[in-house]
């Protein structure tokens, strides 16, 4: 089988983009980790060959200066029988699958489970792993505070204490309070969404 021996960005990459192997990696990674569902290579592990690593490096690992892919669309254009079809479904699943904070959201519903009887030390379990996680695992973007770099997803930490409050019992039955829940979470969103097209709008003008 063809492999990849010597990754190289494609001739389309910006002068700005930067290749992210860590990014390139984990794509790599999770593509090689699924099977094959039928024909002679059912149940046999989906190994990418050289032309389809290329293309998952260049989607995944191209970076653009705020942290977001350069390419968010490709046009592949093989004979049949080449593995097309395989490759794109490969690709659609962990957007088929998205959860909040992607990976580390699975790995972290885990961690909750597995310290879900409360406690100091639980407590200090899930804030440990929390920062390790995300501040030095699982980096992705971050903001300077002095001459520190701080991974935005450490700020998920302050939902703690109000988790650890969390008696177990069913709260209020208002129907007025819980509208107003299912409403919060898609309209700050919104908002937060808003204000990021202005901050973009502005900077680019």
């Amino acid at each position: 089988m063809r492999k990849l021996k010597k990754y190289k960005p494609t001739k389309f990459m910006a002068k700005t983009s930067h290749y992210d192997k860590d990014a390139a990696d984990y794509a790599v990674m999770f593509i090689e980790s699924l099977c094959h569902t039928k024909g002679t290579w059912a149940g046999k592990p989906f190994e990418l060959i050289d032309w389809q690593e290329q293309i998952i490096r260049d989607l995944f690992g191209i970076l653009k200066p705020n942290g977001y892919r350069q390419f968010n669309t490709a046009y592949v254009e093989i004979p049949k029988k080449m593995g097309k079809s395989e490759l794109a479904a490969a690709v659609a699943l962990p957007y088929l699958l998205m959860t909040d904070y992607d990976r580390d959201g699975v790995l972290l519903i885990l961690l909750f489970w597995f310290t879900r009887k409360g406690g100091a030390a639980n407590g200090l379990i899930q804030v440990a792993a929390m920062i390790v996680m995300w501040q030095f695992l699982f980096t992705g973007r971050a903001i300077m505070i002095g001459t520190f770099e701080f991974q935005t997803q450490c700020f998920a930490l302050c939902a703690l204490p109000l988790i650890w409050l969390y008696n177990g019992q069913k709260g209020s039955r208002s129907k007025a309070l819980q509208y107003t829940a299912y409403a919060f979470y898609p309209a700050h969103l919104f908002i937060l969404g808003i204000i990021f097209m202005i901050r973009v709008s502005t900077m680019a003008s």
